[in-house]
């Protein structure tokens, strides 16, 4: 095949895999989200909480991150945009715009909190498929109601 087109579905593949991310942490869709990864990934969400920066992290103690964080929820929508996507190989990056929006209902203030960030994620090619490999979330603004993710900053492993 072509290299170029080959790196064109290569580029198409991961922009889907973020999508199905996306769309398995708003449907709360664990499963799918977790079909998203390799065995084995790296994690920094340390500019939303220090000490949220693992350099080894397997799928379930991930997916059970993200539940503790977002699980409370009612509702929440990420939408990513602006992907900047870098084969090189069997590996790739991927620069990546983020809103993300979580709904709570709650008795101390609006039931929103919004989030502006962007991923700077690692991917890698297993058995033909792209997985993501890393995951790093720098986050940029929020505005709105921190109460409505507080709840989860209590729940998450020490």
């Amino acid at each position: 095949m072509d290299e170029k087109l080959q790196e064109l579905l290569d580029k198409k593949e991961i922009e889907e895999l973020q999508y199905k991310y996306a769309h398995g942490v708003d449907r709360k869709d664990f499963e799918l989200f977790a079909s998203c990864f390799t065995e084995v990934i790296s994690t920094d969400l340390s500019s939303y909480m220090p000490d949220l920066k693992f350099t080894e992290m397997t799928i379930p103690e991930w997916v059970d991150m993200v539940k503790k964080l977002i699980g409370h929820t009612k509702a929440t929508q990420h939408q990513m945009t602006n992907m900047l996507i870098d084969i090189n190989g069997d590996t790739a990056t991927a620069k990546i715009a983020l809103r993300a929006q979580h709904y709570v209902p709650n008795d101390f203030g609006d039931n929103f909190l919004e989030c502006g960030c962007h991923y700077d994620n690692q991917y890698t090619k297993v058995n033909g498929k792209w997985k993501i490999s890393g995951v790093k979330v720098t986050f940029d603004f929020w505005d709105g109601n921190q109460y409505v993710l507080s709840q989860s900053t209590q729940q998450v492993p020490d």
